[in-house]
């Protein structure tokens, strides 16, 4: 998200470390990407939030040690058009059969 601009809404994707102590990575992760890809398919913009200081959000938001913070997503409806996906080579030209 450009520097300046606001979401009208924004999700924090938290795990617990007790609850699922071998798998909140994974589990956080896949909820994250599938709410990514249901917003796109409803025309809602969304965008990974990797550069945060979490130590600051989990403060914020009032979390603890035990709570794990995977990201922040932004969402909201796309002012004017929304980008084509560039050309993809196919998946012949990039694989290799062994």
């Amino acid at each position: 998200m450009k520097k300046g601009k606001r979401a009208p809404l924004a999700i924090a994707i938290v795990g617990k470390k007790i609850t699922s102590p071998n798998y909140y990575i994974q589990d956080t992760s896949l909820v994250s990407m599938t709410m990514m890809l249901m917003a796109w398919s409803l025309g809602i913009g969304t965008c990974w939030t990797g550069a945060l200081d979490r130590n600051k959000v989990k403060e914020l938001l009032g979390l603890d040690e035990n709570d794990y913070l995977l990201t922040v997503l932004p969402f909201g409806y796309i002012k004017g058009n929304i980008p084509k996906p560039s050309l993809r080579a196919d998946l012949d030209q990039i694989t290799k059969e062994i």
